[in-house]
């Protein structure tokens, strides 16, 4: 396998590496398509499609060892009997733990020479960034439209939401590891794990710190109360941003079963750090759901988005009222304090820029 290795390159200690594609369009890997991929391909059934076995190859972080880039295609339907294959996904592996902390980048090429690099997803974005957090992967800046799934901690896997380039004008990728840039996330993107980010650092007055808030994509539980016991012995109502985790905890120590047990037993993509969220987290969720901006006063009015519950979202803010507990409308009414009562279940979790 070819290294690229310019002067440039080698100053800024980044080794790119190129991977021998499948080249269409002639009558060689034409037979070596149709030998190699026939029996897997079920037109319409979205399932990817191997492009190969996989290519090796070292980066600058994984010094000697090779590390193996498999990209897969998907058929793609555009009505009737017409449609096309595009470089849809791929995988890395054997990826050494000298790589944590490092992006990987990964670009595709329509011919050996060529110096711009072909659009792969989201329409324009030609860049393809991963990063490497002890063996956690997840996407890096401009990932949006493209889902990382941690396989192991020497394996992820990037699939796009929208695949752009076509399989056969794709001759080679590149994948070239650097230091990590942190990514900058709005309110709404999606965040690390696959989620919604509902808080960005040091919005909402402060209130939160220097965090980012990642909602599940989904309701975790369509009806459950945030705990099976009586919350009243709980004196510290945990209602505001930043308070979640612990507010879970609590909750746990006297719960065995409900949305605080749920949420903490909550995983996606390799992120298992959730927790149920409290009456001002749920807030921020309720905001986006309402398609309300980040900083509005308080989740009243708008409009609810599909997917979301058009009414309660148990919280994990208590107080000390027998058996009451904060809940959040998603109707438009905002937060209210009663009974503990069964609802919709939103799980939450928070990292650092």
């Amino acid at each position: 396998m070819p290294i690229l290795g310019n002067p440039d390159s080698k100053r800024q200690s980044r080794v790119a590496w190129v991977l021998a594609f499948l080249v269409f369009g002639v009558a060689v890997s034409y037979f070596g398509i149709k030998t190699t991929l026939a029996a897997n391909v079920t037109i319409n059934s979205g399932a990817a499609v191997e492009f190969g076995q996989g290519f090796t190859g070292a980066t600058a972080c994984s010094g000697g060892q090779s590390i193996t880039v498999t990209p897969n295609s998907s058929f793609t339907n555009t009505g009737g009997s017409t449609g096309s294959f595009y470089f849809a996904s791929f995988k890395v592996s054997n990826i050494p733990a000298g790589c944590s902390g490092s992006d990987f980048t990964l670009k595709a090429f329509d011919s050996q020479t060529a110096s711009s690099a072909l659009s792969i997803f989201n329409t324009s974005s030609t860049n393809a960034v991963i990063y490497d957090a002890s063996g956690v992967y997840s996407g890096g800046n401009g990932s949006s439209g493209m889902t990382v799934v941690t396989n192991s901690t020497t394996s992820f896997t990037a699939t796009f939401s929208t695949p752009v380039s076509l399989a056969r004008n794709v001759y080679k990728i590149t994948v070239e590891s650097g230091a990590h840039s942190p990514v900058v996330y709005s309110f709404g993107d999606s965040g690390p794990a696959g989620g919604i980010i509902v808080s960005t650092p040091n919005a909402n007055g402060g209130t939160g710190g220097n965090y980012y808030y990642e909602a599940s994509p989904v309701d975790i539980a369509s009806s459950l109360a945030s705990c099976n016991a009586d919350e009243s012995g709980l004196t510290n109502a945990y209602t505001a941003i930043g308070l979640g985790s612990a507010a879970t905890n609590v909750l746990i120590g006297i719960c065995a079963s409900g949305g605080a047990v749920t949420a903490k037993n909550y995983s996606l993509n390799g992120f298992s750090d959730w927790f149920l969220p409290t009456r001002d987290e749920a807030v921020q969720i309720c905001k986006y759901a309402r398609q309300l901006t980040e900083g509005a006063a308080s989740c009243t009015g708008g409009t609810l988005r599909g997917g979301f519950a058009n009414g309660l979202y148990v919280t994990s803010s208590s107080g000390a009222t027998h058996n009451y507990a904060w809940h959040v409308m998603f109707d438009g009414s905002g937060p209210t304090y009663i009974g503990m009562s069964a609802g919709a279940v939103r799980a939450l979790r928070v990292f650092s820029p």
